[in-house]
């Protein structure tokens, strides 16, 4: 699964290094590429971030992403962000339809400088764009055509505005306190931004946020009618996104069990019987993961399928 992290804030000149730098805290999640644009310049690579000296001249506001390829090799042009006319985006998800909507943007004479489907969806928006001159109604429309899941973050030239959308893949919203408190981070995983804030919005499906430093405005991304968004409080230590002294995040999480275990049943005895309760009185078994967690979930799916 990608990475994804932006930032928009009065409180920041170096937008461009911090996403780097929050990058490197989501490289847990897998990435063979990776990229980050501010308003005024793109810097694409193939290979490992944390590797990276790159740097961006002044910018309050930047976009992020590292890339796990899926439409497309492994190349720095099919690395995000993608960039059409005044699009520029970062995609996490899978645009299932991508290529009908491809082939007839060919058809029209347009040209494409990567083999992702990312790259169509900048040009869905722009072609809106064109039509209406308004980003949320265009992302509106485009989010109506795609076929999957997505989570986009967007910027376009000459709006001051990020614009975010999510359906079916994560993107959460991260507010700014303290010497950050008119910056905005959004991020597909929290410890991307834990070390300036814990205080956190969650973008739910069919939802949209328009980010201008710490103003956040939030709708439903079908009807376009205004959210109200309440501001919650993770208890999550940075160090969750550290490997610390060991090699791989595999082996960390291994020794983290022990840990782990105790922190998930350090609840009152209240809640506990809340819980068990909930399961007494459930008539089926829900199981939510994702990555190979996911894949022994559709195992684990078919055996309890042979003892129910």
């Amino acid at each position: 699964m990608c990475g994804v992290f932006a930032i928009s804030g009065l409180d920041i000149t170096d937008a461009g290094e911090k996403v780097i730098e929050g990058l490197k805290k989501l490289e847990y999640r897998g990435y063979d590429s990776w990229g980050v644009a501010t308003s005024h310049e793109m810097q694409k690579e193939v290979g490992k971030i944390s590797c990276s000296t790159a740097t961006f001249s002044q910018d309050s506001k930047a976009i992020g992403h590292s890339r796990w390829a899926t439409h497309g090799g492994v190349t720095q042009e099919n690395s995000h962000p993608h960039q059409y006319k005044k699009v520029t985006l970062v995609h996490n998800g899978i645009f299932e339809n991508y290529l009908s909507e491809k082939n007839r943007l060919l058809e029209k004479g347009e040209t494409f400088l990567s083999e992702t489907d990312s790259e169509v969806i900048a040009h869905l928006i722009q072609e809106q764009l064109d039509l209406s001159h308004d980003p949320k109604s265009a992302i509106q429309n485009v989010a109506k055509a795609i076929t999957g899941r997505f989570s986009i973050v967007v910027m376009i030239e000459n709006f001051d505005e990020i614009f975010v959308a999510r359906r079916g893949s994560p993107l959460i919203i991260g507010r700014g306190k303290g010497e950050y408190a008119q910056t905005t981070f959004i991020a597909s995983d929290i410890p991307a931004f834990l070390e300036y804030t814990n205080i956190v919005n969650y973008i739910d499906d069919d939802e949209m946020a328009i980010i201008k430093n710490d103003d956040v405005a939030f709708y439903n991304l079908c009807s376009g009618e205004h959210i109200e968004k309440r501001n919650i409080a993770v208890s999550w230590k940075e160090e969750i996104a550290e490997k610390g002294d060991y090699n791989h995040f595999m082996i960390k999480e291994i020794f983290d069990q022990k840990q782990s275990l105790t922190s998930a049943i350090n609840h009152s005895d209240k809640e506990i019987q809340e819980f068990i309760s909930a399961l007494q009185s459930g008539n089926g078994v829900y199981m939510v993961a994702c990555g190979t967690t996911h894949k022994a979930s559709i195992a684990a799916e078919y055996y309890f399928s042979q003892i129910a």
